[in-house]
């Protein structure tokens, strides 16, 4: 055969391998597709994302079957748009796209949204999603634990609660996530949003806790029963001159009975001493004495039994008044500046010293609440003493009483519902009541 009749042979082959005027696969086109990129709006932007959400893992399934997963994690804690993009080509046409928000990074911990959808990809385009708007919670219902609640009054109780789906699993919620609130008989109890309640007086309060942003809720009984009665003989202290001899100036710490036996001279020697309260727990002796500065009274604490006192202030002005809070961590008294008496805190063991009070005023012989939320004390800012009430931290100052005469010395009564005071309204000073508010 000639070399001529030999190549014509062979292009033909080499046409069909090559896949040319047949209309072959090999080497064709690309299938057309698109890109596909997620945004979510997270908290505060006022869409349904769980201000708790810390990530979302977003699965797409394409319509040629492939599985393609990008997660975003929420970073910081203000509201911005995460967004992330798949790195793959999707096919055009109708997608599946679910995404799912997690409390804690990279797709762990607890599932609290979740939301399903078809999205639609154009050749060479990118189609962008804000799955926002379209998550939903995976909260069904919130269940109240430990039912039938009962406290005594004066006494806290740790509310418990926890998250379920519609199938009665659990879904493990950050703190905070559920908000409690009193929404029935205030006067009977009180909640912190973390959900301790503070018993106040006998009968029933009805609770509530939250997840306002999915919009489910629970509610549950609480009943507060009386508080135990007083013991019969309990401990006082106080001070007095009675065995001051000559002029020596001796006003000693005595403890006794509420029945008058066991009279016991706490302080024995010849300094003054003002102002004894207990401890919550009656271990310690909170007071005010000039033992080792003449002239300048400072705060001191000793066992109640007696021995040597610790001393909690060291200052050359003059502090007074001092009472403990009522779980003990905190005392409240008063201290003499720039010819003014502020009320100050600290901790039980003399840090921490902060000034709450601070207006060309006298403020003076503080008292704390049964719950430590607030101070009640008197304040003469309008030119006789009134008795005035402020938050724990020195805020929300509020006048209670406005007469031409002078209020003194209040005190919370054991429920908070009542405040005691000495006041000059009639001719001398006699004992009122009124209303905490």
């Amino acid at each position: 055969m000639s070399l001529l009749a030999r190549a014509l042979t062979i292009v033909p082959i080499l046409l069909l391998a090559l896949g040319c005027g047949g209309g072959g696969s090999v080497g064709g086109p690309p299938p057309a597709s698109g890109s596909v990129e997620i945004r979510v709006d997270w908290p505060s932007r006022g869409r349904y994302v769980p201000h708790y959400a810390n990530s979302l893992v977003a699965k797409l399934t394409t319509n040629t079957n492939r599985v393609y997963t990008i997660t975003m994690n929420r970073v910081g804690s203000d509201g911005y748009q995460g967004v992330a993009m798949f790195p793959q080509a999707i096919p055009i046409g109708t997608n599946s796209l679910t995404v799912e928000a997690f409390t804690n990074t990279n797709g762990s911990g607890s599932k609290v949204a979740t939301a399903t959808m078809a999205v639609e990809v154009t050749e060479g385009e990118t189609t962008s999603v804000n799955v926002s708007a379209d998550l939903t919670t995976t909260i069904d219902h919130i269940l109240i634990q430990n039912q039938p609640i009962t406290v005594q009054a004066g006494n806290e109780i740790q509310l418990n609660a926890v998250a379920r789906t519609a199938q009665n699993g659990t879904i493990l919620l950050p703190p905070g996530a559920l908000t409690w609130s009193v929404v029935s008989g205030q006067a009977h109890g009180s909640v912190t949003p973390l959900g301790l309640f503070l018993g106040i007086s006998q009968g029933t309060a009805t609770v509530q806790v939250a997840e306002a942003g999915a919009g489910v809720s629970a509610q549950a009984n609480v009943t507060v029963t009386p508080p135990p009665p007083p013991p019969a003989v309990y401990l006082i202290v106080f001070t007095s001159d009675r065995d001051d001899v000559g002029s020596e100036g001796i006003n000693a710490i005595y403890s006794m009975r509420s029945d008058g036996t066991a009279l016991t001279r706490l302080t024995l020697d010849d300094a003054l001493y003002r102002s004894p309260s207990l401890s919550p727990n009656g271990s310690l002796i909170v007071f005010a004495s000039d033992r080792d500065v003449i002239l300048s009274d400072e705060i001191y604490v000793m066992p109640v039994s007696g021995g040597a006192p610790t001393r909690l202030t060291n200052n050359t002005v003059f502090d007074a008044d001092p009472v403990f809070s009522p779980d003990g961590q905190k005392i409240a008294f008063s201290r003499l500046i720039n010819g003014f008496w502020q009320i100050f805190t600290m901790n039980a063991n003399g840090t921490g010293q902060t000034q709450i009070t601070n207006a060309s005023a006298n403020h003076s012989r503080p008292s704390w609440s049964p719950d430590g939320t607030k101070i009640v004390y008197e304040c003469d800012q309008g030119g006789d003493y009134e008795i005035w009430v402020m938050n724990a931290d020195g805020t929300g100052k509020t006048q209670l009483t406005n007469n031409s005469v002078d209020d003194l010395a209040p005190s919370f009564s054991p429920d908070g519902s009542k405040i005691v005071f000495v006041s000059y309204r009639v001719a001398g000073g006699d004992i009122y009541t009124m209303n905490s508010n």
